[in-house]
C-alpha cells in the first residue's frame, strides 16, 4: 500500500551543521544512542563535546562509540557525560583518574553505577577522604563486587554504589573511617 510520507529537505548545510541537526533529532523511529549523539557532536565541532572528549583521553580513557566494553573505555557514555555535568570537571576527572589507579583499566570499574558511586564519594567526601587510601582499598576489591553489592542495597545507583564504597574504604580501620553521609 503507498503511503505518501512528509520530508524536510535542507539544502547548503555544511557537515557539521548536519552532524548538529543528526545529535539533536528526538529520534522517531530509532532514539540515538549516547556514542551515536557524541560522534556526532564531535564531527559538528561542538566545544562542549569536543572539551569532554579531550579531558576524558587525557585521564587516560577513551568511549566506546561503537558499543562494546573493553578496557581503558567508558561503555556509558551518557552516565559519564552526567557526571561530567553533575559534578564539573576536576571532580569528573579525579574520578576517572582513581578508577583508573585503581583497577588499572578493568572492563568493570567503568560500569554506569561503580562511576557514579565513586563521583559521589569523592563529592560527599571531599577534603576529608585520604586519595591514597581510597585507591589502595578500591584496588583490593572486584568493581563487579561493589555492583553485585549495591543491588542489595535502598536509594539511588548513586548512594547504593557511594555506600559501598564508603564501607570498602572504612574497611576495619577504626581511625580513617568515615561517617556515613547522604
Amino acid at each position: 500500500m503507498e503511503l505518501p510520507i512528509r520530508c524536510k529537505v535542507f539544502y547548503g548545510l555544511t557537515k557539521e551543521d548536519e552532524a548538529t541537526l543528526f545529535a539533536i533529532q528526538t529520534g522517531n523511529a530509532t532514539c540515538l544512542t549516547a556514542g551515536e549523539r557524541l560522534r556526532a557532536n564531535l564531527v559538528a565541532e561542538n566545544p562542549d563535546a569536543l572539551y569532554f572528549v579531550e579531558i576524558t583521553s587525557n585521564a587516560g580513557v577513551e568511549f566506546a562509540y561503537d558499543g562494546i566494553r573493553a578496557p581503558w573505555k567508558i561503555y556509558c557514555i551518557e552516565t559519564a557525560y552526567e557526571l561530567y555535568k553533575q559534578y564539573g570537571c576536576e571532580r569528573y576527572v579525579e574520578m576517572l583518574r582513581i578508577i583508573n589507579e585503581a583497577w588499572k583499566g578493568n572492563v568493570d570499574s567503568y560500569l554506569a553505577g561503580v562511576i557514579r558511586g565513586v563521583a559521589r564519594f569523592i563529592s560527599v567526601y571531599e577534603g576529608e577522604y585520604s586519595r591514597e587510601r581510597l585507591v589502595q582499598q578500591l584496588a583490593r576489591t572486584h568493581p563487579k563486587t561493589i555492583t553485585q553489592l549495591a543491588q542489595k542495597d535502598t536509594g539511588s545507583s548513586a548512594n547504593r554504589h557511594m555506600r559501598q564504597i564508603l564501607r570498602i574504604y572504612n574497611g576495619a580501620s577504626r581511625e580513617m573511617s568515615l561517617p556515613l553521609k547522604n
